[in-house]
């Protein structure tokens, strides 16, 4: 029993000396989820479009869109990320207009999200716009 103590000690002592000499920061650890925005200069990130409607029995509807504008060129792109924030803020007041079960619908509930997005860059810009809306998420609930 004597001789346990100290092999035990040797042995819990080595293993703190190991895992000290081999730990890596916690800077140093990537994980999955963590992965950079490499977006193309012509793909603009506008912020979380989220908007509470109130329903006719008192409660709240909810839709929360992350979208990204493709610009026509870098040009565009940079103008459109010069507006985002405008572009965020009009589509934010046309979205309680539409039909909440449209936007609802998984076969045209993204169409339609498209369609304000679009208007609301159109309106932003002052002038037509062919670029694209995509996007990324859609919550509608």
């Amino acid at each position: 029993m004597t001789i346990a103590f100290p092999r035990r000690r040797l042995l819990s002592g080595l293993l703190l000396i190991a895992l000290a000499a081999g730990s890596a920061s916690a800077k140093d650890i990537k994980l999955g989820g963590q992965q950079g925005n490499q977006l193309p200069p012509t793909i603009i990130q506008l912020p979380t479009i989220s908007v509470a409607i109130r329903a006719d029995d008192g409660g709240w509807k909810h839709i929360q869109i992350d979208a990204w504008l493709s610009g026509t060129d870098a040009e565009n792109a940079k103008k459109l990320d010069s507006l985002k924030n405008i572009i965020v803020t009009k589509a934010d007041h046309e979205f309680p207009n539409r039909n909440f079960e449209i936007l609802q619908s998984p076969g045209q509930g993204s169409g339609e999200a498209k369609k304000v997005i679009h208007g609301a860059v159109e309106a932003g810009l002052g002038h037509e716009w062919k670029g694209d809306v995509l996007i990324k998420n859609m919550l509608v609930y």
